[in-house]
């Protein structure tokens, strides 16, 4: 990874770098720390040209807000995003042990469960997904002659 001297390792350190800058960046530099603060799993995944369409920003300013925070570049600072995914990523066998050592013995618990995790599920999703993001998925799924749905693996718990 090519990091300068100040380049934040963690995404905690990225965090607190981009807080104690954030005063200093540019107004473009801005929009676009705004962005990465409010969708950084898309910002871990996606290309700079899809990002910075979606932060309505030409693609050097994310290379400028890269650097800004000591990176190299904008690929080694989605190094540091892409770790907090990894590392906050349980496995599947490490998810199900956990789910059966927690999973209440009672009925009515098993209902409370169900709706914390739901809600919690519904609350990340709202704050993930766009308005475009949306009607783009509803275009697809309208122009499709077939949609298949199933569920494995990650689909529990």
């Amino acid at each position: 990874m090519s990091l300068t001297h100040d380049a934040p390792t963690t995404y905690d350190d990225f965090r607190r770098v981009l807080s104690d800058r954030f005063d200093s960046l540019s107004p473009q530099l801005r929009l676009v720390a705004e962005f990465i603060v409010q969708h950084p799993n898309r910002a871990a995944l996606e290309t700079v040209a899809e990002l910075s369409h979606a932060a309505s920003v030409r693609p050097p300013t994310m290379v400028r807000f890269a650097q800004a925070l000591g990176f190299t570049g904008f690929t080694d600072m989605q190094r540091v995003l892409r770790a907090r995914l990894v590392a906050r990523t349980p496995t599947y066998r490490e998810r199900i042990n956990e789910a059966v050592d927690k999973a209440p013995k009672e009925p009515v618990g098993v209902l409370s469960d169900f709706i914390a995790s739901s809600r919690e599920s519904l609350q990340v999703l709202e704050s993930e997904v766009t308005a475009d993001d949306m009607r783009r998925a509803v275009d697809l799924l309208s122009a499709a002659e077939r949609v298949h749905v199933m569920g494995m693996r990650r689909a529990f718990p």
